[in-house]
């Protein structure tokens, strides 16, 4: 009878404990090499087939209007670079929540909300001190990202 309860009692905890959003079965899409876009077109082009994880930097420069499309996108596993875009704001990075090389953000007039990254600044994982925002409409630091004064 103990035998039987122990067995029933091993199927129910199994049941209960493998739900589809379970993170431990989460596929993992990773691209393995350095990405460098430079047009929309590019970024909606790779975006299409939802990484999750860079491993290498990842570079967005000219023409680049929109990052939505990197929402499925979690980590990068080297340098963050965005440089001379037409962007106004980094939405579509907000699921971004480990980089492992430096964010550079620079020469992108137009930008003035920088609120996706509050979540990586907040609890993800990056090397603090190795974000250089500069040269863009707005130009908050770490500290008032993460305090909320991310925008304009």
């Amino acid at each position: 009878m103990l035998k039987k309860v122990i067995i029933y009692a091993l199927i129910i905890f199994t049941a209960f404990s493998c739900r589809d959003d379970d993170e431990l079965f989460k596929e993992v899409k990773s691209f393995n090499d350095n990405v460098i876009i430079t047009s929309q077109e590019e970024l909606d082009l790779f975006s299409e087939s939802k990484y999750n994880r860079i491993v290498g930097n990842l570079t967005i420069s000219d023409n680049i209007t929109s990052l939505t499309g990197l929402i499925d996108l979690n980590e990068v596993l080297g340098d963050l670079i965005i440089i001379n875009t037409n962007l106004t704001t980094l939405e579509g990075l907000n699921n971004l929540n480990k980089v492992t090389g430096v964010i550079n953000i620079y020469n992108t007039p137009n930008i003035t909300d920088f609120c996706a990254l509050q979540p990586l600044f907040t609890s993800g994982e990056y090397n603090a001190g190795t974000v250089d925002i500069a040269n863009n409409g707005f130009n908050p630091t770490e500290a008032e990202i993460i305090q909320g004064n991310c925008s304009q």
